[in-house]
């Protein structure tokens, strides 16, 4: 099975293999105001997670991970840096192009599994994009999705639990006169 540890490697792995992202983080979205990163950067963070019973009623046979995938980059705002759209003009519709493209990609070597690495992880459901204007300083826009992924898990207990003998809580308590 794979952990969700094992997960957040396996968009790392993405995001080095990504030739126009250059930084990467894990966190609470809130985690990226202050952080020195580079950008453009790819920003994962988890959601609500759901464990999954299984048809035959013996164990929970698979997780549903929620993770949202950010892809943000620094808009130049200085004059005329962008002639072809007019004094005082910036970048903006170029990195909302790239993040764009960026976050497809992402979302694309995963259901193609084109890296090998996400070979034990199915993509759920479509994906709804969102527009990130004017965060950090205002200057950083992009796109972000919250996608839910789901893994397998074909053993019973993945840490196996052995008895140790001890009695149960209620008899300690009960011994030691708290009941």
């Amino acid at each position: 099975m794979t952990s969700l540890n094992q997960l957040i490697d396996k968009f790392y792995q993405v995001s080095v293999a990504h030739p126009q992202v250059n930084g990467f983080g894990f966190g609470p979205i809130y985690d990226i105001v202050g952080q020195e990163i580079n950008y453009p950067y790819l920003w994962v963070s988890e959601e609500t997670h759901t464990m999954n019973w299984s048809e035959n009623n013996t164990i929970y046979n698979s997780i549903d991970y929620a993770i949202t995938l950010r892809v943000a980059d620094k808009v130049n705002d200085q004059p005329n840096v962008y002639e072809a759209n007019g004094e005082n003009s910036n970048n903006g519709l170029e990195v909302l192009s790239d993040t764009m493209q960026i976050l497809v990609d992402v979302v694309n070597s995963m259901a193609q599994d084109s890296l090998n690495i996400f070979n034990e992880v199915e993509i759920l459901d479509d994906i709804s994009v969102e527009h990130i204007d004017h965060e950090d300083s205002g200057d950083v826009n992009g796109h972000e999705v919250t996608i839910t992924l789901r893994v397998v898990n074909n053993s019973q207990c993945v840490t196996p639990l052995t008895p140790t003998g001890a009695t149960s809580l209620v008899n300690n308590l009960f011994l030691k006169g708290i009941f």
